[in-house]
């Protein structure tokens, strides 16, 4: 995957990718919370996977506000696809996964970045999670059983080298469990990965909304 030039001068450091679809109310959280970010060089890359609510009416008023945002729309392909699209865009050299129905606080880029500058031979994060809602998701290798989502690869807690996150072709077309495959890859490709467990790098906040993969999951499963 390569990315076209689209910055003029400084690219920047970190790219963060959002599919979003139908969450035109809960959309302007999570893109507030990047535009909060304590750390500045950053581009959010949001993905309309096809809505047919107001979304482009809602990100259009921050995209006319911060030229580090930056959209684009399909029809309706799921949200791997939709963050494939994305991870081929990011100028970044580093990728991060945001949630449309999720946020961060003010200091999850730069806690993350200051880390992985710290420690070079890591090339992938994930952990630090603040969970709203029920902590318990159904285990997708064995749907019989709910685990905790602090013990789960979490898609939002997801913050790399871009080139990992390349180098694996990025997620596969999976309705459940696209960000366990991703990070099962990741690994196998040898790639050195961290998981942050230290209540200082809770700074991501998973809202496990009706709409969540994890929520639809398990309705289907009890039908």
């Amino acid at each position: 995957m390569k990315n076209l030039q689209v910055y003029p001068s400084t690219t920047p450091e970190v790219s963060v990718l959002t599919a979003t679809f139908n969450r035109e109310k809960l959309l302007p959280t999570c893109i507030e919370s990047v535009i909060a970010q304590t750390y500045n060089s950053w581009e959010h890359l949001i993905i309309d996977d096809g809505s047919s609510d107001e979304t482009l009416m809602v990100v259009q008023k921050y995209l006319l506000a911060d030229n580090r945002i930056r959209y684009s729309r399909h029809s309706n392909r799921g949200q791997s696809l939709s963050l494939n699209v994305a991870l081929a865009m990011a100028a970044g050299e580093y990728v991060c996964i945001l949630d449309s129905d999720d946020y961060y606080l003010p200091n999850h880029i730069e806690s993350r970045l200051q880390y992985l500058k710290a420690h070079p031979e890591v090339d992938f994060l994930h952990g630090g999670i603040v969970v709203i809602g029920d902590e318990f998701v159904v285990d997708r290798t064995n749907p019989s059983r709910r685990i905790n989502l602090n013990d789960c690869s979490v898609n939002g807690s997801f913050f790399g080298k871009t080139v990992a996150f390349r180098t694996v072709g990025g997620y596969r077309n999976i309705a459940f469990g696209n960000d366990t495959d991703l990070f099962t890859r990741i690994e196998e490709q040898r790639f050195f990965t961290q998981k942050l467990t230290e209540p200082e790098y809770k700074t991501m906040v998973y809202c496990r909304t009706e709409d969540s993969i994890t929520v639809q999951f398990e309705k289907q499963l009890n039908n």
